[in-house]
């Protein structure tokens, strides 16, 4: 039984991640084997999996036979839906930043450091980042400076004062770089916006100056680094915090964030929304659910509160943000919230495109919402009813989907000043359409609105 990485996993060279039989295992090369093993005597594991900053794993290597440098197989709790960081939200990365960085001082009082600071090294579990790459952690050597602070700065405190200081929407600029934004590239596009906050002035900017110097001196190679006393990286690591603490994003207006409290459709509307929701969710008692147009989360949250895992989608940054703080505040567990354009979802990326799995490829649920969006993909986007409905067939066992009539006051709203070329878009055309690969098997009337809610099962 040979043990084979992911496609993704090539990167340590003191381990990779595999899969076999549905989970996902983590082997480690026996030339790491004495710091992971530090790792657990000296106590740093228990404290971080105590805390909740890093994920738990079991020990499995009697299961597997080993390779003469593979030396232990752990198996890490599994994640239920893997994220990256060009989904999250502004306040998603700031806290998987701070995380990183508590991270970093608690292994100094162990007698060790990271390696590498990716945002990649991150996932959302419970409702809360946490931190899965084991193998991070490597020996700390009095008077070593910290090798990951540049890779910090480029994964996380750069794209956060881009996104805070210039524009949110820029975010997924990360994802062309598999995560990060160069220094001089954070530099050129924070311009003098980047001196507001002078730890951002100093880990970016003039880290960047250091560094060109250090590069054109004299022409030749980058000259050694200084030493650095456990003290000055300690007060790194607090004005790194510090600065990102500071870093808020701006006030930008939203169309979307503000849709469901200021709804012409009326109270009597969402609530018997709400109550046909909840009745067609107890009723289908799915074991995991993905709202793909989830605005603020009203649905969203409903099903969560159920114990079912949610994963909340929509293009709407600001309020996928929203919708992230709230959960936070609320230690909501069940509720994963992710900023994704369905009509142009994240793709495939990474070396070879086999890096970075497409959104398409992860969004498997056992049931699915689609709750005012068939007009805002069939009207707004021009995609025909028969293509939304391959795509919903392809992630979800079940679909509760709403439909919105041309009658419909947002409709109408979306047909002014253009020519209304959708003369396929009718009650009966969707129920055709969707009728090819699902069994309809409810229609719930909402109200006194035009809206009918379906409950559908995918057909093989």
């Amino acid at each position: 039984m040979t043990i084979e990485p992911l496609y993704g996993s090539y990167r340590d060279p003191s381990g990779f991640v595999f899969c076999r039989e549905g989970s996902v295992y983590r082997a480690i090369r026996s030339a790491y084997q004495p710091q992971f093993d530090h790792l657990i005597a000296s106590g740093l594991a228990d404290e971080l999996h105590r805390r909740g900053l890093l994920i738990n794993h079991t020990d499995v290597t009697p299961l597997f036979p080993l390779a003469d440098n593979i030396s232990t197989v752990l198996l890490p709790e599994q994640v239920p839906f893997i994220s990256y960081p060009w989904e999250w939200t502004f306040h998603q990365l700031k806290d998987a930043a701070i995380l990183t960085v508590e991270i970093q001082q608690i292994a100094l009082d162990h007698g060790m450091i990271l390696k590498d600071a990716s945002s990649l090294n991150i996932q959302f579990l419970r409702g809360q980042p946490v931190f899965i790459d084991t193998l991070s952690f490597d020996f700390y050597v009095l008077g070593k400076p910290w090798v990951a602070y540049r890779q910090f700065c480029e994964y996380f405190l750069g794209p956060l004062a881009v996104m805070g200081y210039v524009d949110s929407e820029l975010g997924p600029l990360t994802q062309f770089r598999g995560g990060n934004i160069p220094l001089s590239q954070c530099v050129r596009l924070l311009g003098k916006r980047g001196t507001f906050n002078f730890g951002v002035f100093m880990h970016l900017r003039m880290h960047d100056l250091m560094r060109r110097r250090v590069l054109n001196r004299n022409g030749g190679p980058p000259a050694p680094r200084g030493s650095m006393s456990k003290e000055s990286l300690l007060g790194l690591l607090h004005s790194l915090k510090h600065s990102i603490k500071k870093i808020e994003p701006r006030q930008e207006n939203s169309e979307w964030h503000s849709y469901y409290s200021t709804c012409q459709l009326g109270a009597e509307y969402l609530k018997h929304k709400e109550a046909a929701i909840l009745e067609l969710v107890r009723e289908i008692r799915p074991t995991s659910l993905l709202d793909f147009g989830a605005n603020r989360g009203t649905f969203s949250k409903l099903a969560a509160a159920e114990g079912i895992p949610v994963v909340a989608c929509d293009a709407d940054r600001a309020s996928i943000d929203s919708l992230y703080l709230e959960i936070r505040a609320s230690d909501e567990k069940n509720l994963l919230p992710l900023v994704v354009d369905l009509c142009n979802p994240t793709p495939p990326a990474g070396w070879m495109n086999k890096e970075f799995s497409p959104f398409i490829e992860r969004a498997k649920a056992d049931l699915g919402l689609a709750l005012a969006l068939i007009h805002h993909l069939a009207i707004g986007r021009n995609l025909p009813f028969a293509k939304i409905a391959e795509m919903f067939h392809q992630c979800c066992n079940s679909l509760i989907i709403e439909f919105v009539t041309k009658d419909d006051p947002n409709v109408r709203i979306m047909l002014q000043g253009r020519t209304d070329i959708f003369t396929d878009y009718t009650q009966g055309g969707f129920e055709k359409a969707f009728g090819r690969v699902f069994k309809i098997l409810r229609k719930i009337e909402l109200g006194s609105s035009t809206r009918t809610l379906y409950r559908m099962e995918k057909i093989p």
